[in-house]
């Protein structure tokens, strides 16, 4: 076969198997970015489709005194967060 195959022809060959891997891998990851993106879309869809909660037993707008909230603090003392320890 060395008879046959000059080495630019070898050269040429192993350059386009080298060029086949790193198109292979753009598009692996270009895949796996249009999934990610999918996947947003698709969070969003089911968040349109959410049915707004039920606020019955709050008070009715006409109970509330118009200048409510008209002062008030809040103060957070202590506050310790951690994520979940399963995470």
């Amino acid at each position: 076969l060395h008879r046959e195959l000059s080495a630019g022809l070898v050269g040429l060959g192993l350059t386009y198997a080298l060029m086949v891997s790193n198109y292979l891998n753009w598009m692996v990851r270009n895949l796996a970015d249009m999934e990610l993106q999918l996947g947003a879309v698709k969070r969003i869809h089911g968040l349109l489709k959410t049915e707004a909660e039920s606020y019955e037993g709050l008070l009715a707008p006409s109970l509330i005194p118009k200048n409510w909230p008209d002062q008030g603090k809040i103060q957070i003392q202590n506050l310790s967060v951690r994520y979940d320890s399963s995470l």
